[in-house]
């Protein structure tokens, strides 16, 4: 698991570390078959909640998925869970969530990069 994390075939994983060198968080964006869209996961350790961690990865990921074309990056959620749907909405997502699979799936639109050209950052394919 930890090998395909790492693998950038596989998206990108960006880890927060305690003082200690333990793993207390984690952020992961995955390119979908979906052209211009990637999935943003967060997992942050029980104890290291209520720190900013879960919002300094997500604005991290945000700001990686700008760089790398995409035009939104999308999240599951269960529905019960208010905090990560408050957080999702901070950082702009998109009101209408879809039920799938017993998830909410949350939409957040990017603005495109714009590169030196002054042209945006050509969108990235899915998969």
């Amino acid at each position: 698991m930890l090998e395909r994390l790492l693998d950038r075939r596989y998206g990108h994983t960006l880890v927060a570390v305690s003082p200690q060198g333990q793993l207390v968080a984690m952020g992961h964006l995955l390119p979908t078959a979906e052209p211009g869209v990637a999935e943003v996961a967060l997992l942050v350790e029980d104890a290291w909640q209520h720190r900013g961690l879960g919002t300094v990865l997500l604005r991290r990921l945000l700001a990686l998925g700008r760089c790398q074309g995409f035009a939104e990056l999308s999240a599951y959620v269960p529905p019960g869970h208010t905090r990560m749907l408050r957080l999702l909405r901070r950082v702009g997502a998109a009101e209408e969530f879809d039920m799938a699979d017993g998830l909410v799936r949350v939409r957040i639109p990017l603005s495109p990069v714009v590169i030196a050209s002054g042209q945006p950052a050509p969108a990235r394919s899915g998969g």
